[in-house]
């Protein structure tokens, strides 16, 4: 039997923000779908970041403006995304994603390799689902049921 494709896996219907959405409706929109990120969409629809909880989170860690300022790339990054008001200032870059027609074991290496717990899923290069760590977890589940 060949292998299933992330088509067969991905959730189709996909919320986005635009660029320019601010934080606040982000966070909004995380905590009312219960989501842990949300692809950010440009004005020609395409997919030009994600915000993550994660991301949103250094609006904590800085929210005092930490005595010390921050040393690392990352905390420095982390930094200017606290002060960040809309979608564009607080995303991250690229996005890692998979094609529809790609082999779910290939989406699979990639959530691994990346460390991202999403993966955006494209066809015909527009944003048409997203496949989670959970998606590829029930489809081994289904494969490992008796019968």
């Amino acid at each position: 039997m060949a292998e299933a494709t992330v088509n067969s896996v991905m959730t189709d219907e996909v919320v986005t923000v635009g660029i320019d959405t601010p934080v606040e409706d982000i966070v909004r929109t995380l905590s009312e779908h219960r989501f842990g990120a949300v692809p950010v969409i440009d004005d020609l629809g395409l997919v030009a970041g994600v915000v993550s909880e994660a991301d949103l989170v250094a609006r904590i860690e800085f929210g005092g403006r930490s005595a010390v300022p921050p040393t690392s790339r990352a905390a420095k990054s982390r930094l200017r995304k606290a002060g960040g008001l809309v979608a564009w200032q607080v995303m991250t870059r690229p996005v890692v994603t998979v094609d529809r027609k790609d082999p779910v074991g290939l989406a699979a290496r990639r959530l691994a390799e990346s460390g991202v717990r999403r993966l955006f899923v494209l066809g015909d290069d527009e944003l048409v689902g997203v496949v989670t760590r959970g998606d590829l977890l029930r489809l081994l589940a289904r494969n490992e049921e008796p019968g």
